[in-house]
């Protein structure tokens, strides 16, 4: 999973239903990198002004407070799916986790959808 997906959960977007629907009893997993993404990711909604500071920081709590399951990376194989595809190696992260567990993705990212297509990695 990838904060694409959690940022349209936990700001109430349209796909929330559906996201919630496919994940419901299921164990969420994603590389240790994802906190990292998600502080990003709600300080891009901040700037631009679609959540207040105080939000994103309570969106954070949230996060923090779901069970996930943190994966190691290979990084050398990340590498090279990022090189192969010309995606940002923290794209990959998630392609690999996906590769490496045999999870589905869930994204709603179109590319790494189209990428892990391509791989033919189950995607939700």
């Amino acid at each position: 999973m990838d904060p694409s997906a959690l940022l349209a959960v936990f700001l109430n977007e349209d796909e929330r239903s559906v996201l919630e629907q496919k994940t419901a009893g299921c164990l969420l997993a994603a590389p240790g990198c994802i906190r990292w993404e998600m502080g990003n990711a709600l300080y891009g909604a901040f700037k631009r002004n679609r959540i207040t500071c105080e939000e994103a920081i309570r969106v954070f709590a949230e996060f923090e407070s779901l069970s996930l399951r943190n994966m190691d990376v290979d990084i050398n194989a990340a590498l090279a799916i990022a090189t192969d595809n010309h995606i940002p190696a923290y794209d990959a992260y998630y392609l690999q986790c996906a590769r490496s567990s045999g999870y589905p993705l869930l994204t709603l990212d179109q590319q790494m959808i189209a990428i892990a297509r391509k791989m033919h990695l189950a995607v939700l």
